[in-house]
Parts: C-alpha cells; structure tokens; sequence
C-alpha cells in the first residue's frame, strides 16, 4: 500500500496582513505571518519570501512560495509611503 501526502497550497493558508512601511531609501522588507490553522509556518522551512520594486515609495510586492509540506505561490503587496515629516533644504549661496 502507498500512501502520497500531497503538499498544501499555500494560497489556502492565512497570511496576515503586511504593514506599510516609511520610506527610508533602502530595500524595505516587513514581516508578516503565515499560519496552517494553528500552526505558524516558518520563513525558509515552510516557505520563502521574495521582495521586489520595495525600495521607492509606491507599491511594493513579497512573492511568498511554499515549500517542503506547502505548494504554491502567492503575492501580496504592501505600501512604501514617504514620512509625514516635511524637509526643507535651504538654498545655499556663496
């Protein structure tokens, strides 16, 4: 008798929302949590996550792919939004 564990779709598994972040001129990558039930999966055993277009402020991709006992691919975006903080740079003369 065999028996064949199929993987689970990681598109089925709740992943929490992804926070915005503030744009700070460098690769933004805020974590997030992916969960099977109960269970929390773990970044690089359940799944991986890849960052993209999350330097500039705007729309910002994570391309999270299971892995091991998890298929599938799924996307989700997060904000990169400038500070609210406004900067003023004087004009200097000589």
């Amino acid at each position: 008798c065999t028996i064949t564990v199929k993987p689970l779709p990681i598109s089925e598994m709740e992943i929490s929302a992804i926070p915005a972040c503030t744009y700070t001129g460098s690769g933004m990558m805020p974590s997030f949590v992916v969960k099977d039930g109960e269970n929390v999966l773990v970044k690089g055993t359940d799944y991986d996550a890849v960052y993209s277009n999350n330097i500039n402020a705007g729309t910002a991709t994570v391309t999270i792919t299971g892995k091991n006992n998890y298929s599938e691919t799924v996307e989700k975006t997060f904000q990169i939004k400038f500070s609210s903080v406004n900067v003023y740079v004087a004009d200097v003369k000589d």
